[in-house]
């Protein structure tokens, strides 16, 4: 067979901290002095000898002939075009092909052409989840002991994609290979060289001291999810004169205004940073200048908590209670608290507290924003009559992982550890020690901070009810879900959408910030804008303030901190801002069956994704697709040329889908997605706060976690959710199922809607009498049995026989509350 040598212009490989994210958008890449994460490859000083040179390279592969993929990724994208993911869009106008059902993507010929192969077969056939992948690919297997996996077409599967626990429990029966000897032994140079530099993540993917697959990082040593806030409403409520006859609705409980009556169902929220005061004591905080992009020492006065002022006035019946009345009580606590920072930063403003590169605001301030939003919906409609839901926070739908972002926001506002972990939950603590979130007190803590939220109407309600993925974002950013239809003569006349209003998301920037192109329910797309004669007046638009915020100063553990103690006992913590988003290795990923018949060339595709060259192709397409220039302060990094960016907003999909239908980029198998394509995909109006975002992490003031490769460098601030533990075994992991089904994904309802796990907290508190779990493992749950040790066992068991083996796996003593 024909056989092509394969330039390899460098390894990428990472240091410092940066963003990422992985939903919808648009955006137009700028030049930025940002300080970005090296990618080897750059032409920074000494950098010459991180590459895998093309004469070093060429000599390690042995490609020919084809290699025959099982890959289905999100049930719809794999290296073949797939009409039913591109909304009937057949042509590409960036190649001139119009694509049919099963033709080889663009990102893949460009794969096949570079290794010398004569193909790349896709196999598998599109529809399926992992799970049943799994089920039907172990079901393909031949009569012998380790059989060859055939695909829908009768060829030997070369790679099969699946998750990470799969993969290793397919690599414990010897039924994929162990690269290990591949990567040491020279055949995968750029693998080799990606995990030398990145012994952390080298960590991560060793089970049982074999490698089964490549790692896929979606944004590495990255603040993945954040606070995504529409700042254009708090602008609107604390820096812009109410409107004639607004503010007006009566906020508080018990009152008989009816008909003028926003009454929240109760005060339940209490104060969390200090009881009586905002701090203890006048408080020195570092804060970004947002005049000079400097950090600078700044001083909060002590003052009376606003969430205890908040909840004297809310308390009254008589009237006084009004949303105007809030704002007037926050503006005046903001002033005793915050007015020199006000003064000398805010140019006089209250927004930028919580909207700025500057912003101060701590975790009861968040608070309170959030009932002040809920008590002024005519303020944001600027009518003293129109009444329409306001909903402070939601998730972007109800799909399980978009659920569970409540649960991430509680927690990154109360300092709860553990839920950025990409697997199980498991962290390393301030201690060096590694801890979990399932069975931490301080956890169930916070489901009574989230059930007093969700009572008073913070919450959208029913958040974990239904199965769309966007119908928060829709609704509450877009303002795009269709209110009603009228009609005329039996015909629709006219479509309105609704005029509902949310506050903030947790959630990625990309996908949010999408709301921002969206102008009376209809979407505008960049060729559009750019004209004069655009049918839509996007810069008169509104809606152009969804952004990623800073996260609140809130109390973090510290190395002093007990990890069993309760979530309001702020012994052993630290005031800062904490975002715990660094999922470093994702959980799925490819390995090569041990009875493929051409190892060589899967080797070698693997190995190609982690060079300079695979990597540009595997996440911004073939060259043709891209300029180099200048994006987050990284030169010579791949640009997305304005056409690639015409055909996306024309096809109407989300941006992450057109990569993957239309170009077979950025699928989960083992590579590295950069922050830098991460930007490329974010909405124009939300990239400045996104850049001011990594300039904070960058100067240390928005702290966030990193990879961790050695004890000597865990931190108080520098903490890693582990991905993938080496040693995990699903028959130890079913003897603590409940505990683990209570805070995953799938224990968040059933399949009618009906509130399961920890959502039931949120909805009913900690003493409902329901179950909380019904038929798991063969047993029900009550919240008892989850959270008393008398009751079960089970979070003994998993931190015993679980947690503590990871422990000793990684080198670390186990903490000191699974000594039960």
């Amino acid at each position: 067979m024909k056989k092509k040598n394969l330039a390899l212009a460098g390894v990428i490989a990472l240091a410092g901290v940066a963003l990422a994210s992985c939903g919808g958008g648009q955006g137009e890449t700028t030049t930025t002095t940002t300080k970005a994460p090296h990618v080897y490859g750059s032409d920074d000083a000494g950098s010459n000898e991180k590459y895998v040179h093309l004469s070093e390279a060429s000599k390690s592969y042995n490609a020919e002939g084809e290699i025959d993929l099982w890959l289905v990724y999100s049930k719809s994208y794999g290296a073949t075009y797939n009409n039913v993911v591109t909304n009937g869009k057949t042509t590409n106008p960036i190649d001139g092909i119009t694509y049919k059902e099963g033709d080889l993507l663009p990102a893949w010929k460009e794969f096949r052409d570079k290794l010398g192969l004569t193909q790349i077969n896709q196999g598998a056939t599109f529809g399926a989840d992992d799970a049943t992948n799994y089920t039907n690919f172990k079901a393909a297997k031949d009569g012998d002991t380790k059989g060859k996996y055939k695909d829908k077409n009768g060829k030997v599967v070369d790679l099969f994609y699946n998750t990470t626990s799969n993969l290793n429990e397919l690599g414990d029966g010897e039924e994929v290979l162990d690269l290990t000897k591949y990567i040491d032994g020279g055949k995968m140079p750029a693998v080799k060289k990606f995990l030398d530099d990145n012994p952390a993540v080298r960590q991560e993917i060793t089970h049982n001291g074999k490698i089964f697959y490549t790692p896929y990082m979606d944004g590495y040593q990255a603040i993945e999810r954040m606070f995504v806030m529409d700042t254009e409403q708090v602008t609107k409520l604390f820096d812009t004169a109410l409107p004639e006859g607004t503010g007006n609705l009566i906020a508080g409980v018990d009152t008989n205004a009816a008909e003028k009556g926003l009454k929240l169902s109760s005060v339940d929220v209490q104060p969390f940073i200090n009881a009586d005061f905002n701090y203890a004591a006048d408080q020195q905080v570092e804060m970004v200048n947002p005049k000079t992009n400097q950090k600078v020492t700044a001083t909060v006065k002590k003052t009376t908590n606003i969430i205890k002022q908040q909840n004297e006035l809310l308390a009254k019946t008589d009237g006084s209670c009004t949303g105007a009345a809030l704002i007037q009580q926050f503006k005046d606590y903001a002033q005793a608290a915050y007015g020199d920072i006000i003064t000398t930063y805010y140019d006089g403003k209250i927004a930028p507290l919580f909207t700025s590169v500057g912003a101060c605001y701590n975790a009861d301030d968040m608070l309170a924003l959030l009932r002040i939003f809920k008590a002024c919906p005519d303020v944001l409609y600027g009518s003293g009559t129109a009444y329409d839901a306001v909903v402070p926070l939601f998730p972007r739908g109800q799909a399980n992982n978009r659920v569970e972002n409540i649960l991430n926001f509680a927690a990154t506002l109360y300092g709860v550890q553990g839920r950025g972990s990409e697997y199980d939950h498991l962290f390393f603590g301030a201690d060096g020690k590694i801890h979990d979130f399932d069975t931490a007190q301080a956890s169930f803590d916070m489901l009574d901070k989230l059930h007093a939220m969700y009572s008073e109407g913070l919450i959208m309600q029913d958040f974990w009810s239904g199965v769309t993925g966007t119908s928060g974002l829709d609704a509450y950013f877009k303002h795009s879900t269709e209110a009603k239809e009228e009609q005329k003569d039996g015909k629709l006349s006219k479509k309105t959408f609704g005029s509902t209003f949310g506050l903030i998301e947790y959630d990625y920037a990309a996908t949010q910030s999408a709301a921002n192109d969206i102008s009376g329910g209809v979407g505008t797309k960049s060729s559009s804008r750019k004209k004069a004669a655009c049918q839509y007046d996007f810069s008169a638009h509104t809606v152009q303030g969804v952004a990623p915020i800073l996260s609140p100063l809130t109390m973090v553990p510290s190395e002093s901190y007990a990890w069993d103690q309760a979530l309001d006992n702020m012994t052993g913590k630290k005031l800062l801002r904490y975002y715990e988003e660094n999922r470093s290795v994702k959980n799925t990923s490819w390995s090569i069956p041990a009875a493929s018949d051409n190892i060589d060339s899967a080797i070698a595709l693997m190995d190609f994704m982690f060079t300079q060259e695979g990597w540009h192709i595997q996440n911004f397409g073939p060259a043709g697709y891209w300029d180099y220039g200048t994006v987050l302060g990284e030169e010579k990094t791949p640009v997305i040329k304005e056409s690639v960016l015409n055909h996306f907003a024309e096809t109407g999909l989300d941006f992450w889908n057109y990569c993957r239908g239309f170009l077979g980029t950025t699928q989960g198998v083992g590579h590295y997605r950069p922050t830098t394509l991460d930007y490329q995909a974010t909405n124009i109006y939300s990239r400045d706060m996104y850049t001011k975002l990594t300039l904070a992490a960058d100067l240390g003031v928005q702290m966030n976690s990193r990879a961790v490769g050695k004890k000597s460098e865990i931190t108080w601030h520098a903490s890693m959710p582990m991905a993938v533990f080496s040693t995990m075994d699903k028959t130890t992991a079913n003897t603590y199922i409940g505990v683990t089904t209570f805070w995953a994904q799938n224990g968040k309802a059933d399949a009618a809607g009906t509130a399961n796990g920890w959502v039931m907290i949120v909805k009913e508190g900690k003493n409902t009498t329901n179950n909380v779990l019904n038929n798991v493992g063969g047993k029900n749950y009550s919240y008892a049995d989850i959270t008393s040790t008398a009751a079960t066992g089970e979070r003994v068991v998993k931190n015993t026989s679980y947690l503590a083996t990871m422990g000793a796996a990684m080198g670390l003593a186990a903490p000191e509350s699974v000594k039960q």
